[in-house]
């Protein structure tokens, strides 16, 4: 079986968006990138752990700070206010 498209084949959609890039001299305008940042992100780079705090928290993680129930709990209910807040 042999399908063929329609027209000549040779379209090439890359140069339509060339030509609507051309400016009246001629010369193409050339695409620049951009990238925009959200709030949120900002947020969370300037609340990022210092080397200091990673530190103490990978020290508590060894020791099993985190083990103890009542660490645990704490957690889970920081957790739960977060994620669930109309739960509280």
């Amino acid at each position: 079986m042999d399908i063929k498209g329609i027209g000549s084949g040779n379209y090439n959609p890359f140069n339509e968006i060339q030509k609507k890039q051309e400016v009246p001299n001629g010369k193409p305008v050339k695409a620049a990138d951009k990238i925009e940042i959200s709030k949120e992100a900002k947020l969370l780079k300037s609340n990022r752990i210092s080397d200091k705090d990673f530190s103490k928290i990978r020290e508590r993680i060894d020791n099993g700070f985190y083990n103890k129930s009542e660490v645990i709990s704490k957690i889970a209910d920081n957790i739960l206010k977060e994620i669930a807040p109309e739960l509280n």
